[in-house]
């Protein structure tokens, strides 16, 4: 085994045994002190910075309220917290318009025949004898 491959391997190791312990008060400190030397050193991650509610992400403000996060554009409802949103995070699509009613002088909606729940529409109620009618007359042997 060469010099490059031990290397690597104990990188490896390494590298598994900082990620499985990584919860320990120990690695907790030794992460905390590498992570103030990259900090004074000046190589910082790019990660986008967080906006002041105040100003927010168009006009979009975060509401948390217990473990529920809603973004709202109006101020943030009764009993949530307003919280900051990083910049760059959330995309704001335009609203689409709410449907039109089905006009009801057109079809069938005037004469009362028309489905008025999802089931009617999915399953039609039989004119005449009803399946379950059908069923109840096989069993009883009519």
């Amino acid at each position: 085994m060469g010099v490059k491959t031990a290397l690597v391997t104990a990188l490896a190791v390494a590298a598994g045994a900082a990620w499985y312990f990584q919860d320990t008060p120990a690695m907790r400190s030794v992460t905390s002190t590498v992570k103030a030397s990259v900090e004074k050193a000046g190589l910082t991650n790019t990660l986008p910075e967080a906006v002041s509610p105040k100003q927010g992400t168009a006009g979009l403000r975060k509401c948390v309220q217990g473990n529920s996060v809603s973004y709202v554009d109006r101020a943030c409802p009764q009993g949530s917290t307003e919280q900051p949103i990083k910049q760059d995070i959330v995309t704001v699509v335009p609203g689409q318009a709410a449907p039109k009613p089905a006009d009801t002088a057109a079809g069938g909606a005037a004469n009362g025949d028309a489905p008025k729940t999802i089931l009617e529409r999915l399953a039609p109620p039989e004119k005449g004898e009803s399946l379950k009618e059908k069923m109840m007359n096989k069993a009883v042997g009519q």
